[in-house]
């Protein structure tokens, strides 16, 4: 989930909210949704909302909330919010610009405050470490070596002084790859790789990166 993305008349990146769409249209019905209903169910809403981003699972007793399907369209609004305000570096989306877009948006005060309350309190880092360890990951890259050979003869040609080096890439899942490379594929993960290193600089550079 991204938040919305503008570039302002001073050069600065500004973010807010999605609030309208298909993927969102739990928020545009928000407003309705919670305008008479008690603070202590809302909270009880907004601690599943919690449980969910840190557990990414429920259980049968806190589902049995939603089975109300004006409870469950709440719950997966607050979560829409949650997961977008997460999705960026709090120093590039503050506590005011959401209760800003929160108020704008319509919803009743004591939803605004606890909202900000969640998602730029103490809990802000524990929610962060969430999102980022229940995200998709591949294995990591532990160790490289390598080995270049010269291949001096074979069966078809008498002598050939060709060299190959051999990658061995031993990942975080405990498992090893292995391949092998002639001076062109070596000359063009050479080049690649420079390009990938230039592109990770400019990222860094970039706004967004800034303080995470």
């Amino acid at each position: 989930l991204l938040l919305n993305r503008v570039m302002g008349s001073s050069g600065v990146t500004t973010y807010s909210l999605i609030t309208s769409g298909p993927r969102h249209k739990h928020i545009e019905s928000l407003k309705s949704l919670v305008a008479n209903l008690e603070q202590s169910k809302l909270r009880k809403i907004l601690k599943l909302v919690t449980v969910a981003v840190i557990n990414e699972d429920l259980d049968n007793d806190q589902l049995t909330l939603l089975e109300q399907d004006k409870n469950e369209q709440i719950f997966l609004a607050l979560l829409d919010i949650t997961k977008q305000v997460l999705s960026i570096p709090a120093s590039m989306y503050k506590a005011d610009n959401l209760r800003n877009e929160l108020t704008h948006l319509g919803l009743v005060t004591h939803l605004v405050e606890d909202l900000v309350q969640l998602l730029f309190g103490p809990r802000r880092e524990e929610l962060n470490s969430a999102v980022m360890g229940n995200a998709p990951s591949l294995p990591r890259l532990t160790k490289l070596d390598h080995r270049i050979d010269i291949i001096l003869a074979n069966n078809r040609i008498g002598k050939v002084l060709e060299p190959r080096m051999t990658l061995t890439m031993h990942l975080s899942d405990g498992t090893s790859r292995a391949v092998e490379l002639d001076n062109e594929a070596f000359q063009a993960l050479r080049y690649n790789t420079a390009m990938c290193i230039k592109q990770l600089h400019h990222l860094n550079n970039q706004p967004v990166m800034a303080n995470p």
